[in-house]
């Protein structure tokens, strides 16, 4: 693993426990349920144009993102049925 790879696992990490630290739900969702997700989307929005974006354009990226929204979804794609009751 690369240097800049270790730098950008690490941000991420410090993302996600900061976005479920501030779900009012968390859906009982561990950092390993959301951090795909996050870094895909870190990946998609934020990287792909800028592959050396640093970590405060990062980390905001991440504190903007909706906590709850992402946990519901999440948690629907992970078959949890309250989940699903709540989104319908």
């Amino acid at each position: 693993m690369s240097q800049a790879s270790e730098h950008i696992d690490e941000v991420l990490i410090g993302g996600v426990d900061r976005l479920l630290a501030r779900a009012a739900d968390d859906r009982s969702l561990t950092r390993e349920h959301l951090l795909p997700r996050v870094a895909a989307t870190v990946e998609k929005y934020i990287l792909r144009d800028d592959p050396q974006a640093g970590r405060k354009s990062i980390d905001n990226f991440i504190d903007q993102l909706q906590s709850d929204d992402l946990c519901l979804i999440v948690a629907c794609e992970r078959g949890d049925q309250k989940a699903w009751t709540d989104l319908v």
